[in-house]
């Protein structure tokens, strides 16, 4: 199935607030036909500190230019559709980048708040914590802000499998060169970043291992040499559905667990047929291992660093 229907089929089961935040893929995608296929003898080439001497770009995407801006990041002149179209890009990765950096700090305050509150409840009840209708408030609310977070990493990944996907073709369409400089600069992108809440997920699995005691976020937690080890995906889904479940007959929770198991299914799907991880792959999230063998984001990271000059049209 092509990346656009795996999109979809996200978006119509991800929550309702989130959908327009995603990727306009389809969109970017109308963009790009509407540049003429070109065998330019001069391809098209970015960097963001600029192509002349004389730019001076920052070290981030220009967040909201008007196309007539971009001039500098190229090293000819962009044809007008192709103006519309990088422009469309930069909107998107902005758009992007202020949704993720929002339900960042969102979760963060939520996730601290809620573990106030057990922490006032321990006090209270001390280890009769199962006979309180608060807890009951405080499972549920740590189980939701759990599945929000796996939801935002999988908004990373898949937004970042878009711009991998929309460039490649937007290189093959017109000859550019821009894919792995581009990526580059992606890296390094706000809604890319997704350490923090890799590490609020972990967090936020240890509160769960201590609210439901019997559940499988314990059992699945191996150690090693009396270290804990974070829960691999493979773990992490029954162990969220069953924890999930335990709130059967309240539609919110229901729903978002819904949305999650989706997320997670769409991921694996796209992870299919791929036998090594590299930036132009999906990237796999903070330190989480994966079925196939462990890997992380700063694998990535240090593929730019040591392979700067690899040519775009290679199958690394």
């Amino acid at each position: 199935m092509k990346f656009g229907k795996r999109l979809q089929r996200l978006l119509e089961d991800s929550l309702p607030e989130w959908r327009d935040k995603f990727i306009s893929y389809k969109l970017l995608k109308q963009s790009l036909n509407m540049i003429m296929p070109t065998d330019n003898d001069d391809p098209l080439c970015f960097s963001r500190y600029g192509c002349n001497d004389d730019a001076a770009w920052p070290c981030f995407m220009p967040s909201g230019c008007p196309p007539e801006q971009l001039g500098p990041m190229f090293c000819r002149r962009l044809g007008h559709a192709e103006e519309n179209f990088i422009a469309l890009l930069f909107a998107e990765i902005e758009k992007m980048n202020a949704f993720f950096m929002e339900k960042e700090e969102e979760f963060v305050i939520r996730l601290q708040e809620t573990k106030g509150k057990l922490e006032k409840l321990q006090e209270i009840w001390g280890s009769n914590l199962e006979l309180s209708q608060e807890i009951i408030e405080v499972r549920k609310a740590i189980v939701s802000i759990h599945g929000e977070m796996v939801l935002l990493e999988n908004y990373s990944a898949l937004n970042y499998t878009g711009l991998v996907k929309i460039i490649k073709k937007h290189d093959k369409r017109t000859g550019g060169v821009l894919r792995m400089p581009f990526i580059q600069s992606v890296l390094q992108e706000p809604f890319f970043a997704t350490d923090i809440i890799s590490k609020l997920v972990q967090e936020c699995e240890g509160t769960l291992q201590f609210l439901f005691p019997h559940s499988s976020f314990n059992r699945s937690r191996s150690s090693s040499n009396g270290i804990e080890k974070p829960l691999t995906t493979h773990d992490r889904v029954p162990a969220y559905s069953e924890v999930s479940e335990v709130f059967i007959d309240d539609d919110d929770v229901m729903r978002l667990c819904r949305n999650t198991m989706a997320a997670w299914h769409i991921m694996r799907e796209l992870r299919k047929g791929s036998s090594t991880y590299n930036l132009f792959s999906v990237p796999p999230f903070g330190s989480v291992e994966f079925d196939d063998g462990p890997c992380c984001k700063s694998a990535i990271a240090e593929q730019v660093c040591w392979y700067p000059e690899i040519p775009v049209g290679s199958n690394i």
